[in-house]
């Protein structure tokens, strides 16, 4: 993105050191220089706002101008609820579906993962399934403990855990200390030892140092949208989903076309490149 402050300062540097190199000329010619100053950087600023506008603002509110109005989510109230996320997440990744795996591997490449099996997603031989069952086991901490998303391919050799949080945090057990994401990890070299395992902590608040002491890779919800927003025609479904994520990251700000005007300043479109375009585009 342009530094569009480091632009204005250096332009408002130059204009002064000509001004102060006709100091020397007579009252009357130094007002109205000062004034064409004033109206050059005005011409200047008007310009710099419009291709800002042009390159940046324009195509995007075009783009996706349906992410202003109310998810289904946002409707029942129920955006801060990880289960829901995990329900839409398994839909929209369904390998069933005309365009499950290649969101999926899109995903997983947003979240960084660069393993070999990442190429056999598309071959849709894998399953998702939602608050998935670890069953009884002899450790206590082990027993009846449900994943949020669980993705495995018997034909690869390869498994996905996801765990999805909202404003909590990583649960720690009380007896013995270890939290959620050791406990699930354990169970799945126990389970699945022949496996390439991955486990990731998708996360909206700061959970990086539970991910760091467990060894889980650590991604966020930009990430999620990131890897859904190219794909926003495929569906209601996704639409509907983005539009979630847009409330649930960035409720504060307003995707409003009618904002974008000529009494905008180019602060605010800076303030909104620099906060919505830039994280997610």
């Amino acid at each position: 993105m342009p530094n569009i402050q480091l632009q204005l300062i250096e332009e408002l540097r130059l204009l002064y050191l000509q001004e102060k190199k006709e100091r020397k000329s007579v009252q009357q010619k130094k007002e109205t220089y000062v004034f064409n100053i004033w109206e050059d950087l005005h011409k200047s600023y008007q310009q710099e706002k419009e291709q800002i506008y042009q390159q940046y603002i324009r195509p995007f509110i075009s783009e996706y101008s349906f992410l202003n109005s109310l998810s289904s989510l946002s409707v029942i109230g129920k955006i801060n609820q990880e289960t829901y996320h995990s329900c839409f997440l398994e839909k929209i990744w369904d390998s069933q579906t005309a365009s499950g795996s290649i969101i999926l591997t899109d995903f997983f490449k947003t979240a960084g993962i660069k393993e070999d099996w990442i190429e056999t997603v598309i071959c849709n031989q894998y399953s998702i399934t939602k608050e998935y069952y670890t069953g009884k086991h002899r450790e206590c901490d082990l027993c009846n403990n449900r994943i949020d998303l669980f993705i495995k391919d018997d034909t690869h050799k390869w498994l996905v855990v996801i765990e999805n949080k909202i404003c909590s945090e990583v649960h720690v057990k009380k007896r013995g200390g270890r939290n959620q994401l050791e406990i699930y990890k354990d169970y799945c070299e126990r389970i699945f030892p022949s496996y390439k395992r991955t486990f990731i902590l998708l996360s909206h608040c700061d959970n990086k140092s539970y991910a760091q002491k467990s060894d889980w890779r650590y991604t966020d919800y930009y990430s999620v949208m990131k890897s859904l927003l190219k794909y926003s025609k495929c569906g209601d479904i996704i639409q509907d989903y983005l539009k979630t994520l847009y409330s649930l990251l960035f409720n504060k700000e307003q995707l409003d076309t009618n904002l974008y005007n000529e009494e905008t300043s180019l602060y605010d479109y800076n303030l909104f490149i620099n906060r919505i375009i830039s994280k997610i585009y």
